[in-house]
């Protein structure tokens, strides 16, 4: 309930929804891994003030135990923003992301600070000078005797690269090896129909929907099985970055044939001639 008000709350400060794509599990990918963007990236500062902001981000965090823990926490922030406090949100917004920020004169009123400030600082001792230079003038010494010595000491020979004769031509080694290419992965949103459905891999099991990694030329098979539905088998190789599978009922039973009517049920007749009209059909 508190990640849904955040939504509502972000709705009303920035005119749009914090989250957008063309599909539904676009959109559900984003709420579970991408963070929102600040509102104060969308809007001017009158619009949406730092306060409110922390507070719609906090609403906004993935984790629950970073959220706000009940509605009365979140009411008193609020009412802290609207009289012009600080929320407890802008302090624990500031120490988990570094790319929120609040300027520094917010929430506090603007100082005034004079033209020309006055110097009253009083010079220093003289002795102070007197012990600064000593200390230069050791400094000195100490670096003219390493000098020294470093010149004394033995010349080490400067390495030559390696030469490898092949077919009467020299190559020189090269001094590093090359970096191997990174490689390209592509997240694949997989949901399927119904909720109940479950992914199958590599004899584990995966609750739906999840985002699955797919390395380029490394295609990763998964089977889709749900309780009265046929299973299904599937590849991902990255071409697309959201399937969604919808899974068929199985049908129970032997599959009907001919007209499918049921042969016809004798009547159970009593004393005589007399017949049971609701024992026929």
């Amino acid at each position: 309930d508190i990640y849904a008000l955040g939504v509502i709350l972000y709705e009303l400060a920035t005119s749009q929804l914090p989250f957008n794509a063309d599909n539904f599990m676009g959109i559900l990918t984003q709420h579970m891994y991408k963070a929102p963007t600040p509102p104060r990236a969308l809007v001017p500062a009158p619009d949406c003030p730092p306060a409110l902001e922390a507070v719609i981000l906090k609403c906004l965090q993935k984790k629950p135990e970073l959220r706000y823990q009940s509605m009365e926490e979140l009411g008193a922030d609020l009412q802290r923003v609207k009289d012009g406090g600080v929320p407890l949100a802008v302090a624990e917004m500031m120490g988990r992301s570094g790319g929120f920020s609040v300027p520094h004169d917010f929430f506090k009123p603007k100082a005034i600070v004079p033209a020309t400030p006055s110097s009253s600082r009083k010079p220093w001792p003289t002795y102070v000078w007197v012990a600064g230079a000593a200390v230069a003038v050791g400094l000195v010494v100490a670096i003219f005797a390493i000098a020294k010595n470093t010149t004394a000491s033995t010349t080490v020979p400067t390495a030559t690269p390696q030469s490898t004769a092949v077919a009467g031509a020299t190559t020189t080694a090269p001094s590093a090896t090359a970096t191997a290419a990174p490689v390209k992965k592509t997240s694949v949103a997989l949901g399927a129909t119904p909720k109940t459905a479950k992914a199958y891999r590599d004899g584990k099991t995966f609750d739906l929907p999840i985002v699955v990694e797919v390395e380029e030329g490394k295609p990763i098979a998964i089977e889709i099985k749900a309780d009265g539905y046929d299973p299904q088998k599937i590849e991902l190789d990255g071409s697309v970055q959201s399937k969604e599978i919808d899974l068929k009922p199985t049908l129970k039973g032997p599959r009907p044939t001919g007209t499918g009517t049921k042969p016809a049920k004798p009547c159970k007749r009593g004393s005589g001639d007399i017949v049971n009209p609701w024992d026929c059909k």
